[in-house]
Order: C-alpha cells, then sequence, then structure tokens
C-alpha cells in the first residue's frame, strides 16, 4: 500500500486546481491498490486527510510518514505573483529529499520565474524530482535533463468528456471569464464594447470568492453569473454559447472541452501559450486598455469562426490524447 501526500495551491476554492486534485486522485487510485492519500490544504475541511499548508510541523510529519510527494498539476512554481509561493513549494521538495522520498511532478506549468539566483536555485532543485510530466514545452526549458521528463496536457484534460457546439443553433451570448489581474475600469469597459455589438454577456465564475464579485462589478446581473464545482465543469453547457471571453486558464480549458472557441485574456504565460497552441485569438493586458480591441478580437473570431472552432476540435484531441502519460510517471514506482 503506497502513502502519498498531494501537493498544490488547494483548498481556496479555486475550481482549477480541485479539478487537478481530483484528476490526481483519480490517477492514483486506478495505479495503486488502495492508495492513503494526504492533501495539503489551506481549509482542513475541505478534504479527508487534509494537512494544514500553514502548520510545519505537521508538513515535516507527514512527508516523513509517506512513501511520495505528488505535486498535482496547476502553476505553481513560480514567482510573478509571489516569491514566498516558489520558496514555499521548492522547500517541499528539499525535505522531502532529506527523508529520502521520491518526488513526482504531474503537469505542472512552470514560471514565469524573475531573477537569477531564482532560476538559478529552480534548476537545482528540479534535479531532485524523481519524474515529471509538464503541462507545455515553454515549463521544461529549466531542466537541466529530460531523460525522465515528458510533455503532457493539463491534469483537466485527463479521461475528460468533449462536446460540440451545433453552430446552427448558434446564439448570441458570450460567456465571460474574469479573474484579479488588472484594471475593473476597463473590465466594465469590456462588457460594454461587447453588449454593444449586440451580443449578450453572462458571467462564468470559477472561484467564487474573486470571480463572482468582480463579474458583478464589471456590469453582469448575478442571476447571469454561472458559478462552477468540479461536477458542473464536465458537464455540457445548458447555455449555447457563440464564444467565450477567458481569462483564467482553467476557463480557457472549460471552453476547449465544449468546443467553443474563445478569445484568451492573456494575464499570464499559460494562457498564451495554451491560446496559441489551438490557435485561438489573444488580447493581451496591455492590449485591453485600448479602446476597441475587443471588438476587433471579436470581429475577427466572428468572421472566421468555422475556422476557430475546427482549431478547437482538432487540437483538443491530441490534449487528451497526451494527458494519459502522466500514468507513466508511476510506473516502476
Amino acid at each position: 500500500m503506497q502513502i502519498l501526500v498531494v501537493v498544490g495551491y488547494y483548498g481556496f476554492g479555486n475550481v482549477g486546481d480541485d479539478i487537478c486534485l481530483a484528476k490526481t486522485k483519480d490517477i492514483l487510485n486506478s495505479l495503486f491498490v488502495s492508495p492513503v492519500v494526504w492533501t495539503l490544504s489551506a481549509d482542513k475541511n475541505c478534504y479527508p486527510n487534509a494537512v494544514n499548508r500553514w502548520n510545519f510541523f505537521s508538513i515535516i510529519k507527514t512527508i516523513v510518514k509517506v512513501d511520495m510527494l505528488v505535486f498535482g498539476g496547476g502553476g505553481i512554481l513560480q514567482n510573478k505573483t509571489s516569491h514566498f509561493s516558489l520558496w514555499y513549494y521548492l522547500g517541499f521538495i528539499f525535505f522531502a529529499k532529506c527523508f529520502n522520498k521520491k518526488v513526482f511532478f504531474l503537469s505542472q506549468g512552470i514560471g514565469p520565474i524573475r531573477g537569477f539566483i531564482s532560476k538559478f536555485i529552480l534548476s537545482w532543485i528540479l534535479t531532485l524530482v524523481t519524474k515529471s510530466t509538464l503541462r507545455s514545452q515553454e515549463s521544461s526549458l529549466l531542466f537541466k535533463s529530460s531523460s525522465d521528463l515528458k510533455i503532457t496536457s493539463d491534469l483537466a484534460f485527463y479521461k475528460a468528456p468533449l462536446y460540440l457546439s451545433d453552430s446552427k443553433l448558434m446564439s448570441n451570448s458570450v460567456g465571460l471569464n474574469l479573474c484579479d489581474v488588472g484594471s475593473k475600469f476597463y473590465y466594465s469597459s469590456l462588457v460594454q464594447e461587447t453588449l454593444g455589438l449586440g451580443l449578450t454577456v453572462s458571467g462564468l465564475s470559477f472561484c467564487s470568492s474573486i470571480d463572482t464579485p468582480l463579474l458583478a462589478d464589471s456590469g453582469i446581473l448575478k442571476s447571469d453569473i454561472k458559478e462552477f464545482c468540479v461536477d458542473s465543469y464536465y458537464q455540457p453547457s445548458t447555455i449555447q454559447y457563440y464564444f467565450i471571453v477567458a481569462m483564467r486558464y482553467h476557463s480557457c480549458v472549460w471552453s476547449i472541452l465544449q468546443g467553443i472557441p474563445f478569445i484568451a485574456l492573456a494575464y499570464d504565460d499559460k494562457v498564451l501559450h495554451l491560446a496559441n497552441y489551438l490557435n485561438q485569438p489573444v488580447v493581451s493586458m496591455d492590449a485591453i486598455q485600448s479602446k476597441g480591441i475587443i471588438k476587433d478580437a471579436i470581429t475577427t473570431l466572428t468572421g472566421n469562426f468555422g475556422f476557430y472552432q475546427g482549431n478547437i476540435v482538432q487540437g483538443r484531441k491530441s490534449l487528451l490524447c497526451s494527458s494519459k502519460l502522466n500514468e507513466w510517471v508511476f510506473h516502476d514506482s
């Protein structure tokens, strides 16, 4: 029987991270016989066998008693939003190796990393990882060796159901997701600019404590905001969306699973890389301040709708296929 602890940004109400955790557990349960899985969490009531991420002694005790550490998806190894976050998770790897534990990465996104010292230390710590899968080619740049490394897709694609919007039933409904990066003034302008094109806008919330009030402040009625959970994420959409304006990474993934083209508000490289992989329109956070930029992106997408939806339908096949590579990490373990 394997005893493991899953490390990630869990317990904060972020549906994308909760999906990564759920899929990590699916993989572990399919490959090991009755594994005992502990979960690092900000809220001990969120999951069974939760370990308080703020209690150093509980963390060390857990590392000592488990057989391996599994970093279950997400983009936690970065210092763009927080320097503390990077050192926190690198500390996990270091302490695990001090106790001679195996460390595995599942579909990790790495970066952006700022500063030479941070890059140097991260590159060294990564040599301590037993096996890794990464969700983009760009995430592999700091690895010194590729022998125990494979490029896969995000864990949300693992054995995920696929849907397809019927273009013959296309409505004028647009789904919008926003997160707390950038100016609320420009978000309101974005909504008004979209409405000005004769489209209706409804909100998509993947972190209810952040996304929902932000969407409401941008001019969307709370009754028109859909809040997701892990289960509803994989259900077919009840609204026939024309397209999605997506900011969070997992709002882009949801759009892909639904077969709906999206305009990516690329606040982070991970969003940009995913949109570029599927050849979807991109608006940078700098450009969003320019009047008319959203209108131009919408005109581009709607004028070539078949092209952009076709890219989604074709590209997601390889994303689902490559997600199965995450099982390779635990072979011979």
